[in-house]
């Protein structure tokens, strides 16, 4: 799409910030954009907006498909952020992204390898280098979670 046509959407979806799936409209438009287009949803991107994101740490398990558009989002979200905030929050986050996906029988590497391939180097470095942890370090508990999961939902508690 051209600069033109996607500015106007932009414009539309930072309108749509504090709807229920505004975030996942904004995600849809971020990854379908130029690197340039990119760049511009992180320079008017704002904790301001008040972006109102689905659950990360409450998931059923009948529809995992749905949950991949989720999970994505939330990696995408830190990709727009872009390393604004701490990293270690960041993390945190990406640990409970990682462990939702492997408990919905998802590939979470090919989820953060998604992510990376929209993201500025720095964030794709960071998403690399989370998955180049030893498993110990990529715990759950080590990021300050508990699952708290039942058969039918992943839940987690942080």
């Amino acid at each position: 799409m051209d600069d033109e046509e996607f500015r106007r959407r932009l414009g539309v979806a930072l309108e749509d910030a504090r709807r229920d799936g505004g975030f996942l409209r904004l995600a849809a438009l971020y990854r379908k954009g130029t690197p340039a287009q990119r760049d511009l949803v992180r320079s008017a991107w704002t904790p301001r907006h008040g972006w109102k994101l689905p659950s990360l740490t409450d998931f059923p398990l009948r529809n995992p498909l749905p949950h991949a558009r989720r999970l994505a989002a939330h990696l995408l979200f830190d990709s727009i952020e872009n390393l604004r905030m701490d990293a270690r929050d960041t993390l945190v986050g990406l640990c409970a992204v990682y462990h939702v996906a492997l408990k919905m029988g998802l590939n979470p590497r090919a989820l953060f390898e998604d992510a990376a391939s929209v993201s500025t180097p720095e964030f794709a470095k960071l998403l690399a280098d989370f998955l180049r942890r030893k498993p110990e370090d990529m715990t759950l508990a080590a990021f300050g979670w508990t699952d708290a999961s039942t058969p039918d939902r992943v839940l987690l508690h942080g």
